[in-house]
């Protein structure tokens, strides 16, 4: 259910898709709008203009869409979306790190893959979700409010 959430969250603010990296020994079954789908994925097109290139009505699209995320095929490409710089995770992680130490690294790394944020690059609209995500990892309440008190600060203050 969880990923049925993330692939619609990604649907609604990525509009530009491209085919992911195959992954070996992984066997799946496509249906063949599936298929036209993935062979016309560029990171270049709308996912709209794709669509109507293919003739897929646009509930039809969506659904393949979601399963093609679902499954890994195709993954969000971030066009033109203003982004927090990728020094700005080296930030969270040392902050997360006086709470959770060292794990502070694969819980972002967790965290991150699983909102489907690429390289290391998090959107502005979404930073406060990524904060309130790696807070819930903190167990110290005391330390959990310090951690969001730190990031909304450092929120406001980080460049882009």
């Amino acid at each position: 259910m969880n990923s049925l959430m993330n692939a619609s969250r990604e649907k609604r603010s990525a509009r530009y898709f491209k085919q992911a990296p195959a992954k070996d020994g992984d066997q799946m079954s496509l249906t063949s709008d599936m298929l036209r789908l993935l062979m016309a994925v560029n990171e270049n097109k709308d996912i709209q203009e794709i669509g109507s290139e293919l003739g897929m009505p646009p509930a039809q699209l969506k659904k393949n869409l979601a399963k093609l995320l679902n499954i890994g095929l195709i993954i969000p490409v971030q066009k033109g979306i203003p982004c927090y710089s990728p020094q700005f995770i080296e930030i969270i992680i040392q902050h997360l790190a006086h709470s959770v130490g060292p794990m502070a690294q694969i819980i972002v790394e967790d965290v991150l893959a699983d909102l489907n944020i690429m390289d290391n690059r998090i959107p502005i609209s979404m930073a406060a979700e990524v904060v309130s995500t790696l807070s819930e990892e903190i167990p110290d309440e005391a330390q959990k409010i310090d951690f969001k008190r730190a990031m909304i600060e450092l929120l406001s203050k980080q460049k882009r």
